[in-house]
């Protein structure tokens, strides 16, 4: 095993690249560890690739106690214009920006004062969004970043663990089933105990830093309680009136409202990832009955139990963590009294997804292929599932083997 290198992900890096040497501020968001830092090394050294001497790069990780005097604006802003090369464009890259009390006055002044190119990242949705609006509107770019997909996590494994190299794809896939894909495993020596106290302990940093250190929490055993009753119903639509009425029947009393405000701040903090629903028929957005699922399948399996896998859950917040990184936006289908698991849209597309673990079963079979019968337009529907089948179904309805799909193997159109 391999320590302290880096795998490149170009599906990142080569967007910084494009965005490079343009008047955008290119804004990398994500949860804590999922490999933003490497990401913003990467494309350091791909700038000194380019030529760019290394007077002219400034990194600084905010996150450090190193860097604890620039927790202001007006610091930052003296430090920075201090080293900046002023002769020629600097490239300026700050991690975990928002620690940084009020930076945007700081980037603004850096961009309007100096030649520089800025990239940051950043761990709250909330101050980025909110405060990007208010100061450099116009002026940046977001790259939201996940883990890493299973392609990404089979060129990791490759470099880690050459060892491994003559693990099938469906091996490797149950592993990136129980233990997630956050960069920071690779860095690791492979073993259950050891993955799971130190995804617990990401998780621990995340809700301390990102979430009780930044909102008015006052009872962190029913924000984790809120938490563990969405990872146990992943996939499933819930509302917050179904959770509070949960958790009041365990003897913990708690608000419809404390429980929508809990459940914003895990998304804001990039640990969960809510998805609304859309009537199929009108097309009209439904204002109830959501769906969350989880950004790292290795924390929910973390914190439930590695033992307490229910595969098509598993297998639905896979889809729509990979539709989101091929730059689908995702909504949840209604069709009458039934559910599509996905509607998926891009400028030029519109897909039907069901996601299962097997269609062997014919009763099965007709369950999952029923709602797409009642959808009266022509777009593409896409059956996803484990069972390894190249067929059509008579109806026309794609059936796709996901470990073909996630490694590049088919295509869903």
């Amino acid at each position: 095993m391999m320590q302290n290198t880096l795998v490149d992900r170009p599906q990142y890096t080569d967007k910084l690249l494009n965005y490079a040497d343009t008047p955008v501020i290119k804004v990398i968001t994500g949860m804590r560890r999922c490999g933003k830092s490497s990401v913003m090394r990467l494309f350091m050294d791909k700038l000194r690739a380019r030529g760019i001497p290394a007077d002219r790069l400034v990194y600084l990780n905010l996150d450090s106690l190193v860097n604890e005097h620039l927790l202001e604006a007006g610091s930052l802003y003296r430090h920075l214009s201090g080293v900046i090369e002023k002769k020629h464009r600097c490239y300026i890259l700050l991690d975990e920006v928002q620690e940084v009390r009020e930076w945007p006055r700081a980037i603004n002044s850096l961009m309007t004062d100096f030649d520089v190119d800025i990239t940051i990242t950043g761990s709250n949705a909330h101050l980025l969004s909110s405060e990007l609006a208010t100061y450099i509107s116009g002026r940046y770019v977001e790259l939201p970043m996940l883990p890493l997909s299973f392609a990404e996590y089979r060129q990791f494994s490759q470099h880690f663990y050459p060892e491994e190299n003559n693990k099938s794809a469906d091996a490797q896939f149950e592993d990136y089933l129980k233990y997630g894909s956050l960069p920071v495993l690779f860095y690791h020596r492979k073993d259950l105990s050891f993955f799971e106290s130190l995804l617990q302990g990401i998780y621990n940093t995340v809700l301390t830093r990102d979430i009780l250190e930044r909102n008015q929490v006052r009872d962190i055993t029913q924000l984790d309680r809120v938490l563990r009753f969405a990872l146990a119903n992943i996939g499933q639509t819930i509302s917050a009136r179904r959770i509070s009425d949960t958790l009041k029947s365990d003897q913990m009393t708690i608000s419809h409202s404390t429980v929508v405000s809990y459940l914003d701040m895990f998304c804001k903090a990039f640990l969960l990832y809510k998805v609304q629903r859309e009537d199929v028929s009108s097309r009209d957005v439904l204002r109830t009955l959501d769906k969350y699922y989880v950004v790292d399948l290795g924390i929910r399996n973390s914190l439930l139990g590695f033992r307490q896998i229910n595969m098509g859950s598993m297998l639905e917040n896979l889809v729509y963590l990979e539709l989101l990184r091929r730059g689908y936006q995702v909504r949840v289908g209604k069709v009458d009294a039934m559910e599509v698991d996905f509607i998926a849209e891009t400028t030029r597309q519109r897909l039907y997804i069901q996601v299962c673990q097997s269609i062997i079963d014919p009763k099965t079979k007709e369950r999952e292929l029923r709602p797409f019968y009642k959808i009266q337009d022509g777009y593409p529907r896409v059956l996803i599932s484990m069972d390894k089948t190249i067929a059509v179904d008579e109806n026309g309805v794609l059936l796709v083997n996901i470990v073909d799909w996630l490694t590049g193997a088919r295509e869903l159109i």
